[in-house]
């Protein structure tokens, strides 16, 4: 089974974040970012942040 996520909000626009959510979390994607992954979450609080990868968490978990 595979899960694929379209660039938010479109193939020709991914600067745009979309809306924080009433309740829960939203999943997108766009360009990669410091987490090397382009994958991207916003819950209903507003945070906003990328999912970092395997290998930064191990390198970042090293050196502090």
């Amino acid at each position: 089974m595979t899960l694929h996520i379209n660039s938010t909000p479109g193939l020709d626009d991914n600067t745009i974040d979309p809306a924080a959510p009433t309740d829960g979390v939203k999943i997108y994607a766009k360009a990669e970012g410091n987490g090397n992954t382009g994958i991207y979450y916003v819950n209903s609080t507003s945070e906003r942040d990328e999912l970092i990868s395997r290998n930064r968490s191990l390198l970042y978990g090293m050196l502090f």
